[in-house]
């Protein structure tokens, strides 16, 4: 009788049939993880930089701007590069904050509805320092509605962010891909 130690061809081949079965359920999961950790973080740095603006301009008493950094108004694609909150000292701008680190595949769509009831698309907002509340640059009392999603993985669901003309802020994340339709929008993050 001989004695080999190792492995036989056949054992060989059935594990590696057995890991690139594994491989293949468990690499589109890791994606989605990812994706929805990107988004998750995205969303709350959004959601925390809108309060902290708005927490900053009451405190302060003067209007706050809240621009997207690199706006694609045309797209709808809102805050590509981030996004700021500036005041006014003096007639002159004052960075307040600054989002930045946006990851390239996270899309931020901004819908802005004002007392009209007329939705558009906005690059700033303005964050009334005596109130707190929230208006376009001509002085319309309006809601906005941040959609944040991760375009680069297909099941991702993504969130919303609605802060309306009070200032009052809302973070709801997506159950699945018709739950955008519940707070105004028309599809959801990839449909």
């Amino acid at each position: 009788m001989n004695n080999y130690k190792g492995f036989t061809l056949m054992e060989l081949m059935v594990t590696l049939a057995v890991a690139s079965i594994l491989m293949t359920v468990a690499v589109p999961s890791a994606r989605l993880w990812q994706a929805n950790a990107r988004v998750t973080a995205t969303a709350n740095t959004l959601a925390a930089d809108l309060k902290k603006a708005r927490a900053n301009a009451l405190v302060m008493r003067r209007n706050h701007t809240l621009t997207a950094i690199d706006s694609t108004v045309s797209s709808n694609q809102w805050g590509k590069g981030g996004w700021q909150a500036t005041e006014l000292v003096n007639g002159v701008p004052k960075m307040v904050l600054e989002g930045k680190g946006v990851p390239a595949s996270i899309s931020i769509s901004g819908t802005a509805v004002d007392s009209a009831a007329a939705s558009s698309t906005a690059a700033s907002v303005v964050i009334v320092g005596s109130t707190g509340m929230m208006q376009k640059t001509d002085g319309t009392a309006i809601s906005m509605t941040f959609k944040v999603c991760d375009t680069s993985v297909a099941k991702e669901v993504g969130y919303n962010i609605l802060i309306n003309q009070f200032g009052r802020l809302l973070v709801q994340k997506h159950l699945n891909a018709k739950d955008a339709n519940a707070v105004g929008d028309s599809k959801g993050c990839n449909t």
